[in-house]
């Protein structure tokens, strides 16, 4: 792995094509597990607010995740759908809930994973609390709740800890895209399932659509639901789905 201040000059000076995939996926896993000093960590991370539009670092980001994800077995025959949940809803009522409801009660299997609070808006996780579904505690609680009642929410600090420790800088930095994007994306079953993502505005949609074609994973993408993956009753999201 190259040195810190390497990749920080380099990426700085907008040179990261000189940086492979690996060395991408190799920062990004550093920094999931707690191993770049605070100084280091903090510079990495205003460069990933101000390279939002990197394809290449979402990638990176998505591929150390792969090995550091909390991942579900699922032994039915219907696909399960993952639903990330990490910006809440600012300017309508959150119906994320409501999605994954309706799915479980046409027998599909839905995990929606995020933190339990979320900054300016209402989060999934206090709306499903008020339904009397709390969040899982550990995995076997998570795999229960899917087999009993075929939902579960899973906080972003179960399923994916060192993701959960860089989204909370959020507080102080402010808004992360590309680890926004990034947790949009984890697919959190053993055998796969259908990632339901959405994209606030045109650059994100672009930036999930090249890294799903990349990466060959099932989602399907939702364009402008204010924050939250929903049914809009006030404007029908544009989907894409890939396979």
């Amino acid at each position: 792995m190259k040195p810190y201040a390497e990749y920080l000059s380099l990426l700085i000076d907008d040179r990261d094509s000189q940086l492979s995939e690996r060395d991408l996926a190799l920062l990004a896993g550093a920094m999931l597990d707690g191993g770049v000093p605070d100084i280091e960590l903090g510079a990495m991370l205003a460069i990933l607010r101000a390279r939002s539009d990197s394809t290449a670092l979402l990638q990176g980001m998505l591929a150390a995740l792969g090995a550091r994800v909390t991942r579900l077995p699922h032994g039915d025959r219907v696909c399960p759908v993952a639903i990330g949940c990490y910006a809440g809803s600012c300017k309508y009522p959150e119906l994320t809930p409501l999605l994954a409801l309706l799915l479980a009660r046409f027998g599909i299997r839905v995990l929606m994973h995020g933190p339990l609070h979320v900054d300016g808006g209402v989060s999934v996780a206090l709306v499903l609390r008020e339904l009397g579904v709390m969040p899982c505690a550990n995995k076997l609680q998570a795999a229960r709740d899917l087999q009993e009642r075929g939902l579960a929410f899973v906080p972003d600090a179960l399923l994916a800890p060192g993701l959960a420790s860089l989204l909370a800088h959020r507080v102080r930095l402010g808004s992360m895209p590309i680890l926004v994007s990034a947790a949009r994306l984890i697919d959190p079953f053993e055998s796969g399932s259908l990632v339901v993502a959405t994209a606030g505005n045109p650059a994100e949609v672009e930036r999930l659509r090249v890294t799903v074609a990349a990466t060959g994973m099932r989602a399907l993408l939702l364009h402008a639901t204010d924050a939250d993956s929903f049914g809009n009753p006030m404007l029908r999201p544009r989907m894409e789905y890939w396979q």
